[in-house]
Formats: C-alpha cells, sequence, structure tokens
C-alpha cells in the first residue's frame, strides 16, 4: 500500500517502476497460490467425476446462492418473521 501511495504522490519513473515490479510479482504468487490450490483440489477429486464438475463449477463462480430474508417489513408498519411467512406475503405483494 505504501510502495501505491507514493506512486500516486510522487509520479517518478523510480517509483512506477517500483510499484510495477511489486504488483507484477504479486500477481504471479497469486496465480501460483490458485494453481496449487486448485491442483491439490483435483488430486484429492480423482476417480470422481462428480467431485471434478463441483469444484469446476465453484471456480466458474456458477453456483446459486439461495439466501433468503429471515424477515420483512409489510406496508402496515407490521414485521413479517419466518421465511413461510415471507415467501407467503412476498406473493401477495407480487400479485397485487
Amino acid at each position: 500500500m505504501q510502495i501505491y501511495t507514493e506512486y500516486i504522490n510522487y509520479s517518478t519513473s523510480n517509483n512506477k517502476n517500483s510499484f510495477n515490479s511489486y504488483k507484477n510479482r504479486l500477481t504471479r504468487l497469486i496465480r501460483w497460490a490458485k494453481n496449487i490450490h486448485f491442483e491439490k483440489l483435483f488430486f484429492e477429486a480423482e476417480g470422481s467425476p462428480k467431485k471434478t464438475w463441483t469444484i469446476i463449477t465453484e471456480c466458474l463462480n456458477k453456483i446459486k446462492s439461495q439466501v433468503l430474508p429471515e424477515s420483512m417489513n409489510v406496508s402496515d408498519k407490521s414485521t413479517v418473521t419466518g421465511k413461510q411467512k415471507v415467501a407467503e406475503e412476498s406473493s401477495l405483494i407480487a400479485l397485487e
């Protein structure tokens, strides 16, 4: 962070080279760590197509999360709690 601040505040060629060098080194390190991580996951899932495809979908961020609200404020200033009641109230509002 300090290298970036110096680069922004004092834009000299030396600061730019230092920042780019650090940024490139960090990028390579992150890529290397990701490769090692996924190699380990695929090695552990060897022989199991289901586990392999689970890893692939996780890598591609294709997992759909279903985060449902626990409560909901209704128009008459009351609060509905519980996922089932929230779902029912939402469907009533959608039908209006």
